[in-house]
Order: C-alpha cells, then structure tokens, then sequence
C-alpha cells in the first residue's frame, strides 16, 4: 500500500529534487478549492441579492469585502505551490510566501479600511458592529502571523493559519451579508 502512494506521488510530482514532498501541498489545493467555491458562491448571491434598487455603500463594502478576502485567501493557497515548483523549499518558501501573502493581504486591508473610513455613522451601523470588529481583528491575527514568519523561523503553521484567517474574514462578511439580506436584521 505504501509502494502504491508513494509511486502516485511521485506520478503527480509532488516530490522536490531530494525526493521530500511538500506535506501541505494537499492541503493547500483543497484550500484553494474552498476559497474558489466561496467567490463563485458570492459572487452569485450577490448578483441576486443587490439589484439596481438595492445597490449601496454597505452592500459594496461587504461584497467587496468577500469577494477580496476568498480571492486572497485563493492566492494565498496558491502561492506556495507556486513558488516549490520553482525549486524552493523548507523555511526560503514560507518566508517567501509570507511576505508575497502579506502584501496581497495589505492591499486588502488598505482597500477595506479606504471602504469603512467612507461610510458614514448609520452606514457604519447597518454594516454591523460585530461585522467590522471581528473582520479586522481577524484579519490583523492573519497578518501578524505572517510578519512573525517573514522575520523569525518561517514555519508553515503559521502561512496556513493565516489563510485560514483570511478566509475567516471573508466569511464573516458573508454571514453578516446573509443574515441581513435574508432575515433582515
């Protein structure tokens, strides 16, 4: 059984030149996966959600916020996979990671926070207080994590806890978006 997985791998190329596979490669794909299905998801629910009448600066905010986190967190799980097929390995490929996550993950940032400073107090309400205070939080959380890999031992726990994050954030959005749409609150 063990002779038959290791020659499947081998037949996928998930093998770098000393014969080492990149353990979280499998993990990373099904990741992108996720996030690949939650931009699709979204991007549908918003297409039928906010019609002409319904367009405003809190429904922009939380689909912009959405479709910008899966993406990165897409990027993110992609990311590395990238970068192994280059030849890169060990703590050089989280570093590396890291630092090219983390400046997606600020340009999302930047954009939000350009976002959030533009709605006004009520707009800032209806968007939800909870909404704002746990996407934020979540979102420094993932990029902390990143900063402590690019600057002390790089370890893959760490990237993957940060797409994670990131992918929580954007969830986040998505679950405050559908309970106001759907129930109304």
């Amino acid at each position: 059984m063990l002779e038959q997985r290791l020659a499947f791998a081998r037949m996928m190329d998930v093998f770098d030149s000393t014969g080492v596979a990149m353990e979280q490669q499998n993990f990373l794909i099904g990741f992108a996966q996720l996030a690949l299905v939650l931009t699709g998801f979204v991007s549908v629910f918003v297409a039928f959600q906010i019609d002409a009448a319904a367009k405003s600066r809190v429904n922009t905010h939380h689909a912009t916020s959405i479709l910008m986190g899966s993406l990165v967190s897409l990027f993110g799980a992609l990311i590395p996979i990238a970068i192994y097929n280059f030849g890169i390995a060990g703590e050089v490929l989280w570093r590396w990671s890291s630092a090219l996550l983390f400046a997606l993950s600020f340009s999302y940032f930047l954009i939000m926070l350009n976002m959030t400073v533009r709605l006004t107090k009520a707009e800032f309400k209806e968007a939800g207080y909870m909404h704002m205070a746990l996407s934020y939080i979540f979102g420094w959380a993932g990029g902390l994590a990143l900063i402590w890999n690019v600057y002390s031992a790089a370890h893959p726990g760490y990237y993957i806890l940060a797409c994670i994050l990131t992918l929580v954030a954007a969830l986040i959005g998505f679950v405050s978006f559908a309970v106001q749409k759907i129930l109304h609150w």
